[in-house]
C-alpha cells in the first residue's frame, strides 16, 4: 500500500473498523454469555437454567437469551450454547422437550433465530445415542461445529470421552482433540464449556476442579491453553461464582460505516477547542455495544496505539491532540472482541494495534 493512497482516505476510511477471563491476576473484564446450573440473581437480573445471561464488560447482567419465551419449560437445562451473532444462539439441552411441533433430544443442536426454535444439527444424523447430552459446544469461523459430551459416547466407530472434543465434518463426527494426549487433561475430568478464540487460543471450563500442571482449575472458571501454555482466562464474580454452567464469546463486532461498503455515516473530524471532535455512524451489526479509538502518525502507516478504550456506546468522541499530522481509527467493540480497524486502499483489513483495547480482534463481515 502507498502511504499516499491512504492518506487520502484516512478520515473517512480508517475509522472502519457475544457467552467469559483473566490472565494471571483475576482482574481483567470481560463480555461473555453464559448459563447457570440453578437459578442464579447477579445484581437484579434474575436467570434460570434455561435462558442465557449476558456479561457486560462492567460486570452487569442482562439476558441474552429467554428461553423460556421460546417455549423451552422451565425442567429443561441449556447445557451448551455459543452464538452468529444478531440474536442468532446456538444451543444444546438436557432433556427431551417440544415446542413449535417439533422434539429436540439432548443429542441434538438447536437454533434459535427471530422468535423461532428450529434444528440445527440432528444428532441422531451423526449416529449419537438419543440421550447424548452435550455440555460443550462451539463454531469457528468456517462454521465447523465442535462437542464435549458429559459421559463417554460411541458414534460411529470412536468413543469420546468427557474431556474429549469432536468436531462435525461432512456430517460426520470425528475426534478433534483427545483430552489425555493433546492436552494432558486428567482421567475422570469433563470439559463442559469449550471456545476457539479468533486467535486460535482454546478456552475450557471444567465440571470439577481440574489440575493441569502446577494450576488447578475451578468449576465455572475459564481456562485457556495458548500454544503449549494454559492459565486462567476468567473467573468468576459475586453472583454467578461456582454456578456458571457453560459459556460462549459474543459474536464479532463487525465494522463503523466507512463512506463505501460499510452503509452509514463515516468518521469525521472537526477541530473542538484543544481537541479534535470525533462522529460516525454505528456499527452494522447489534453485537457492536461500544467504539475504541486509535490513533497514528500519518506516513507511519500501522503505526496506531489506543486513545480511547471505549466511549460507553456513544458515536462521537472529543480527543486531544497528540502533535503533528495524525489519522484516526474508529474500531466497534463488545467486552472480548475487537471488530474491523478498516480497510486500506487495496482493501485489505488494517491490522489491529500492538497494545489492543480487547483481547481478541475478530473483524467479521456486515449482513
Amino acid at each position: 500500500m502507498e502511504g499516499g493512497d491512504m492518506s487520502k482516505r484516512a478520515a473517512p476510511m480508517a475509522m472502519v473498523a457475544v457467552i467469559f477471563l483473566l490472565a494471571a491476576s483475576l482482574a481483567r473484564a470481560q463480555e461473555l454469555l453464559l448459563t447457570a446450573d440453578l437459578p442464579v440473581k447477579p445484581g437484579t437480573t434474575t436467570c434460570t437454567p434455561n435462558q442465557v445471561l449476558r456479561r457486560d464488560y462492567a460486570g452487569n447482567y442482562t439476558i441474552y437469551f429467554d428461553g423460556a419465551a421460546a417455549g423451552i419449560p422451565a425442567n429443561v437445562h441449556i447445557t451448551a450454547i455459543t452464538t452468529l451473532g444478531m440474536g442468532i444462539v446456538i444451543f444444546a439441552v438436557d432433556v427431551p422437550f417440544s415446542a413449535g411441533g417439533n422434539t429436540y433430544l439432548p443429542c441434538d443442536v438447536i437454533l434459535y433465530s427471530s422468535g423461532t426454535l428450529s434444528m440445527w444439527q440432528s444428532g441422531t444424523a451423526l449416529s449419537l445415542p438419543p440421550n447424548a447430552v452435550i455440555d460443550a459446544l462451539a463454531v469457528d469461523q468456517s462454521m465447523y461445529m465442535y462437542y464435549s459430551f458429559d459421559v463417554p459416547v460411541s458414534a460411529g466407530t470412536n468413543v469420546y470421552q468427557p474431556n474429549d472434543v469432536a468436531r462435525v465434518s461432512v456430517k460426520t463426527l470425528v475426534p478433534f482433540l483427545s483430552g489425555a494426549s493433546d492436552l494432558g487433561l486428567p482421567q475422570g475430568s469433563d470439559i463442559v464449556g469449550f471456545q476457539i478464540a479468533p486467535n486460535g487460543d482454546y478456552l475450557f471450563m471444567f465440571r470439577t476442579p481440574t489440575t493441569i500442571g502446577t494450576t488447578t482449575f475451578l468449576p465455572s472458571q475459564i481456562a485457556r491453553k495458548s500454544g503449549g501454555v494454559w492459565d486462567l482466562f476468567w473467573s468468576p464474580g459475586a453472583g454467578v461464582n461456582n454456578v456458571v454452567a457453560t459459556f460462549a464469546f459474543p459474536a464479532s463486532p463487525g465494522s463503523a460505516p466507512d463512506g463505501g461498503t460499510v452503509p452509514g455515516t463515516p468518521l469525521s473530524i472537526s477541530k473542538s477547542g484543544a481537541n479534535a471532535h470525533l462522529a460516525w455512524g454505528a456499527a452494522c451489526v447489534t453485537d457492536a455495544n461500544d467504539y475504541a479509538i486509535y490513533r497514528g502518525a500519518l506516513g507511519s502507516w500501522y503505526s496506531h496505539s489506543s486513545v480511547v478504550c471505549t466511549t460507553g456506546g456513544a458515536t462521537s468522541a472529543d480527543v486531544a491532540y497528540g502533535g503533528g499530522n495524525e489519522y484516526y481509527l474508529v474500531v466497534p467493540i463488545n467486552g472480548t472482541l475487537e471488530g474491523s480497524y478498516g480497510t486500506n486502499s487495496s482493501g485489505a483489513q488494517i491490522p489491529p494495534a500492538a497494545a489492543p483495547c480487547r483481547s481478541y480482534y475478530e473483524p467479521g463481515e456486515c449482513p
